[in-house]
């Protein structure tokens, strides 16, 4: 919407050239506990979530395509972009800084304490952000599409997921709301609007005589029916 002082993000291009310049499975490998087991998500949320969907259009890897569409967009040679990061994921933020420079965008990183970054980002201070939400404490995508899209949060504007915000919590039948949200999930990846980066799996630490046998009671928590000895 430009909001932010840095307009270039306003050109879809250099929004999808950001996205391919992203080796995530790098970074989920190298930076995300229990990496072997996190979801990489497909939009801006998870199949488990009530409503979710999305056709699989994510924007993959690809830095010869995103200094491509840097080319395209009339910057060859790269340009300079800030990414704030929500201080726990100042680390992730860095190695997501080191791949956008290997293909001429010379991100820097502003690490930020969450009532900083939510101040900045009501007064259209951000450029960027990368933080988390725990999408399952409230796991309905009515609850999503309100983080990033409610109030001072939307940085979009977007006219299609303006409507689909509007129009989906009025939509009873579970099928019609998730095929509706499925077009705003599309429309977000197609338009480079938010990147998926990774699940943040639970991580225990326990004895090597103990086993945990996940998801047997719920898909969101370990409980104690889940432990066994082995």
């Amino acid at each position: 919407a430009g909001r932010s002082d840095n307009k270039l993000l306003t050109d879809v291009r250099i929004r999808q050239s950001i996205f391919k310049a992203i080796d995530r499975e790098t970074i989920v490998k190298n930076f995300i506990p229990g990496a072997n087991i996190a979801v990489r998500p497909d939009g801006i949320g998870f199949h488990d979530n009530i409503g979710y969907a999305s056709s699989g259009k994510f924007i993959a890897y690809d830095p010869a395509g995103a200094k491509k569409l840097m080319a395209d967009a009339g910057y060859p040679n790269g340009f300079d972009i800030e990414l704030g990061a929500y201080i726990p994921y100042k680390e992730i933020t860095e190695a997501i800084a080191g791949d956008l420079r290997k293909v001429g965008i010379r991100a820097t990183v502003n690490a930020l304490p969450l009532s900083v970054y939510v101040k900045q980002r009501g007064d259209g201070k951000l450029t960027t952000l990368v933080a988390e939400y725990p999408t399952f404490s409230q796991p309905n995508m009515i609850n999503t599409m309100d983080l990033f899209f409610g109030g001072d949060r939307d940085y979009a504007n977007d006219t299609a997921i303006k409507k689909i915000y509007d129009e989906g919590p009025k939509i009873l039948d579970d099928k019609k709301r998730t095929e509706l949200y499925r077009q705003a999930v599309d429309r977000i990846n197609e338009q480079a609007f938010i990147y998926p980066l990774s699940e943040m799996p639970a991580v225990y630490v326990h004895s090597k005589d103990v086993e945990i046998k996940a998801g047997l009671t719920s898909i969101t928590e370990i409980r104690p029916g889940d432990y066994f000895w082995k």
